[in-house]
């Protein structure tokens, strides 16, 4: 059974919810820790292309300590080290 649509749906819950902690007036990026990221990652091509999402214009899906897969809004302000491993803290 694919589990391909829950993903989808959760990663666009997710960054929605991720949202409403961010500040509106100012630029940030959304980090979400997702297995099965295909679907996710197409749901969120399709989100960050709307202007709803101007102010969001980075999301990071990650696997563990690693980076998944990215995507982004074209001439985004963020650079590679949104893409370095996670420092864990206890």
């Amino acid at each position: 059974m694919s589990v391909a649509k829950y993903r989808e749906t959760a990663a666009a819950r997710l960054l929605r919810k991720a949202r409403t902690q961010l500040p509106d007036d100012r630029v940030s990026a959304v980090f979400i820790a997702l297995e099965g990221f295909a679907a996710a990652k197409r749901k969120l091509e399709t989100l960050l292309a709307q202007d709803i999402y101007a102010n969001t214009p980075w999301v990071s899906i990650w696997r563990g300590e690693e980076v998944a897969c990215a995507v982004w809004r074209n001439n985004q302000p963020f650079d590679a080290r949104l893409l370095e491993p996670m420092a864990l803290e206890c």
